[in-house]
């Protein structure tokens, strides 16, 4: 996936560049508009994940999203329908204020993400 939407970005990007070199600016900036909205998965999937003392803290190509583990209320993994026809397993971090969080796309596999997610949350909760 991510090297569909750069060679689709780079295929509008040089539209955009062909066009506005034969003088048709408005089409110009269709092709350039075109190649940024090619790039807009890219920014949308996680690239790292950090498990740190205090919290869950997720970056994305433009952001940082950290969620810290009193927020938390569940780990879970779930197998959606995926690329090419199969399915694909996806790590959601629910949490009590807002939407959960879903993770998808790691080296190291989704269980293992998941599995390692829940063991530091499961050690900072409050013990009773």
């Amino acid at each position: 996936m991510p090297l569909f939407c750069l060679g689709c970005a780079l295929i509008f990007g040089g539209i955009g560049i062909g066009l506005g070199r034969s003088g048709r600016v408005r089409d110009m900036w269709l092709g350039f508009g075109m190649a940024v909205i090619a790039l807009l998965p890219l920014l949308s999937e996680p690239l790292v994940v950090r498990l740190t003392n205090t919290a869950v803290v997720v970056r994305y190509a433009l952001r940082r999203h950290l969620i810290p583990y009193p927020e938390i209320r569940n780990v879970r993994l779930r197998n959606e329908p995926g690329g090419r026809g199969g399915e694909q397993a996806f790590v959601y971090v629910d949490r009590a204020t807002g939407k959960p969080v879903k993770l998808v796309n790691f080296r190291g596999g989704s269980l293992a993400l998941c599995t390692a997610i829940s063991r530091a949350w499961e050690a900072q909760r409050p013990k009773d």
